[in-house]
């Protein structure tokens, strides 16, 4: 008897493991999907203000003045 427990207890942790598998990859694609659509629908607008941005840069690879160590 506590070898069926054990069994049905294992079964039903297997199918919400692979039931929120299913879902985290399903909630991926459809984010990366969001953010390509994004990308496309922003580049135009990323070209125009492109003099505007600027890069973060870690303090761990600057120097004492600010400036980036080669």
């Amino acid at each position: 008897m506590l070898h069926l427990l054990c069994i049905l207890a294992f079964t039903m942790i297997a199918f919400l493991v692979v039931s929120n598998l299913i879902q985290s990859l399903i909630t991926s694609s459809i984010d990366s999907q969001h953010r390509h659509f994004l990308k496309r629908n922003t580049s135009i607008n990323r070209q125009t203000n492109w003099k505007n941005t600027q890069k973060t840069v870690h303090p761990e690879l600057l120097d004492e003045i600010g400036n980036p160590i080669n």
